[in-house]
C-alpha cells in the first residue's frame, strides 16, 4: 500500500475513533471539499486509543509502522475491572480466586470485612452468612448455658434473638413459707408449759409455793432458749410476756423470803407495816412495798413515792382515812390501790374529802389501777367529794394506769376558790367518772392523749367549766 493511500487510511481511523472519544466530536471533510481542515495530535490519544496497525507519526511527521502493544487500564468507576478506562457496557471483574488449601487440605475461607463472624469469601456479592452460636460443651458433655450480656439470669445463648427467658425463682421465702409440723409442735409444747403456770398478779409470798414455782418457770425458760429463731416466732408475744413477768415477781417473792414479816422496805431497811414505812421515810423517799397491804390513811408534807416491788404488783388498801397533800407529791407506781367507803382524810378540817390537797400539791398515778368508791360515804350536807384540788394542784394518769371514781353524792374532781390553774393530765390510760353528780366541777385544763375518758350516769353536770383537749382518744 503507498504511503499516500496509508495516510488516508489513517486519518479515516482517526476521525472515526475521535468521534467516540470522551474527549469530544472530531468531524472530519474532504481536503478537496472544504478548503479547511482539522488536524489530529496522534501524541495526544489515550494508548488505548490506538489500534493494532495504526501507523503513528513521529515528530518529523513521518507515519512509522510499529505495532503497539495492548494496555489496560482499570476502570475509574468499578475496582478491579479489566476492561479500558472509559469502556461502554457493564465492567467485567476477575473472578476471585478460590480459597487456598490449609494444611490438612480443607480450604480456608477468609471473613467478611464488613460483617464479623461471616463464613463467605471476603468481597462475595449478597448478604452475609454467620455460623449460628452455640454454646459450649460443659465437662460432662451436657451443654452449658451462659448468661445473657442484657439480662442478668437469662436461660437463652449470649446474642440470642428474641426476649430473654428467666427461670422463675421457685424457693420459699420467709414472708411465703409455712412452718413446719415439727415447728409448730415445738412452739406448741413451750406455750403450753408457760400457760400452766400462774399469773404474775396473783403470787402470793404467804400462799406460794417459791421453790417449786421457779423450778416451773425455770424448766419453762429453758424450754424457750432452746426453739430455734423460727419456732421463737410462733410463740405468741402474750405468751411470752407471762414468762418474763414471772421471773420477775419470783425475784420480788425472793427479796421478800430474805426480809421475814417485811411489808415494805425503804433500800435495805425493812418494815413490817406500810404505815411504819412512811413515818419513817424522809422527803423524796421511795418506799418499795413487797407484798398486799393495808393503810389507815396517809398525811403527807413530805414528797414520797410508793411503789410495787418488782413483778409483785401489790394492792394497797386504806382502812379509814383517805389522803391529805400538804403542797407536795405523791406519786404511786406499779400497785393497786383501794379506796371504799373512805369518806374523810386524816386532817379533820377535811372530814368531807376522800383526797384533798393544798396548793402546788400533785397526786400521780403510774401504771397504776386506783378504785374510790363512793359508796356507805355520807350524803346530804355532809356529802363526801372524792378529789378535791385547792389550788395549782395537778393530777397525772400515765402509763396504763386507770382511775375509777364511783358512787359519790358529790363529785369525782373539785375546786374551791382556786385561780384556774388546776391540770389533769391523762396519756395512754382510763379516767372514769361513773355515778358521781358531776365528773369535772371548776376550771379544771384537761388534756388527754391516746386515752379513754368516760363520764357517765351523772346525777348533775358531766362537766362545769373546764377546759378539754383530747388527742387521738375515746
Amino acid at each position: 500500500m503507498s504511503k499516500k493511500l496509508k495516510r488516508s487510511a489513517v486519518a479515516l481511523v482517526l476521525a472515526a475513533t475521535m468521534v467516540f472519544s470522551s474527549q469530544g466530536v472530531l468531524t472530519a471533510f474532504a481536503a478537496g471539499e472544504n478548503k479547511t481542515s482539522t488536524a489530529v495530535d496522534v501524541l495526544a490519544l489515550e494508548p488505548s486509543q490506538i489500534t493494532e496497525g495504526t501507523d503513528v507519526a513521529d515528530e518529523s511527521g513521518d507515519i512509522s509502522e510499529t505495532e503497539t502493544p495492548e494496555v489496560t487500564e482499570p476502570c475509574d468507576k468499578t475496582e478491579g475491572c479489566t476492561l479500558s478506562k472509559d469502556h461502554e457496557g457493564e465492567c467485567q471483574v476477575t473472578p476471585v480466586d478460590p480459597p487456598v488449601e490449609n494444611e490438612n487440605g480443607e480450604g480456608e475461607t477468609q471473613p467478611c470485612d464488613k460483617t464479623e463472624g461471616c463464613t463467605l469469601p471476603n468481597g462475595h456479592e449478597g448478604e452475609c452468612v454467620t455460623e449460628p452460636v452455640t454454646p459450649p460443651e460443659e465437662e460432662n458433655g451436657e451443654a452449658e448455658t451462659y448468661p445473657c450480656e442484657k439480662t442478668e439470669g437469662c436461660t437463652f445463648p449470649n446474642g440470642h434473638e428474641g426476649e430473654c427467658v428467666v427461670e422463675e425463682n421457685t424457693e420459699d421465702t420467709e414472708d411465703t413459707q409455712e412452718p413446719s409440723e415439727e415447728d409448730v409442735a415445738a412452739a406448741k409444747n413451750v406455750s403450753d408449759l408457760i400457760g400452766a403456770l400462774p399469773e404474775a398478779s396473783t403470787l402470793d409470798p404467804e400462799t406460794t409455793d417459791v421453790e417449786a414455782l421457779t423450778a416451773q418457770v425455770k424448766a419453762a425458760r429453758e424450754a424457750y432458749d432452746k426453739l430455734t429463731d423460727a419456732q421463737k416466732a410462733l410463740v405468741e408475744k402474750a405468751v411470752l410476756d407471762k414468762l418474763v413477768a414471772l421471773e420477775g415477781a419470783l425475784e420480788g417473792l425472793e427479796q421478800v423470803e430474805t426480809i421475814p414479816g417485811a411489808v415494805a422496805q425503804i433500800g435495805e431497811t425493812p418494815y413490817g407495816t406500810l404505815d411504819a414505812a412512811i413515818e419513817a421515810a424522809t422527803d423524796g423517799a421511795t418506799i418499795e412495798v413487797l407484798t398486799n397491804c393495808t393503810t389507815n390513811g396517809m398525811n403527807l408534807n413530805k414528797n414520797l413515792t410508793i411503789k410495787g416491788a418488782a413483778g409483785v404488783n401489790p394492792e394497797i388498801k386504806f382502812t379509814q382515812y383517805g389522803i391529805a397533800l400538804w403542797g407536795k407529791a405523791l406519786t404511786f407506781q406499779d400497785c393497786k390501790v383501794t379506796m371504799n367507803g373512805i369518806g374523810s382524810t386524816p386532817y379533820s378540817e377535811w372530814s368531807w374529802h376522800t383526797i384533798c390537797a393544798s396548793a402546788d400539791a400533785s397526786l400521780t398515778l403510774d401504771n397504776v389501777e386506783m378504785t374510790m368508791d363512793g359508796q356507805g360515804t355520807p350524803s346530804g350536807k355532809s356529802a363526801t367529794h372524792a378529789i378535791y384540788f385547792c389550788s395549782n394542784n395537778k393530777l397525772d394518769i400515765l402509763n396504763g394506769s386507770k382511775l375509777t371514781i364511783k358512787n359519790y353524792s358529790q363529785d369525782a374532781l373539785e375546786w374551791d376558790g382556786g385561780n384556774g390553774g388546776y391540770n389533769v393530765n391523762i396519756t395512754d390510760s382510763t379516767f372514769i367518772s361513773d355515778r358521781n353528780r358531776s365528773g369535772f366541777t371548776g376550771t379544771f385544763w384537761v388534756t388527754a392523749e391516746k386515752s379513754t375518758v368516760e363520764v357517765i350516769n351523772s346525777t348533775g353536770n358531766g362537766s362545769n367549766g373546764s377546759h378539754f383537749k383530747f388527742i387521738d382518744c375515746n
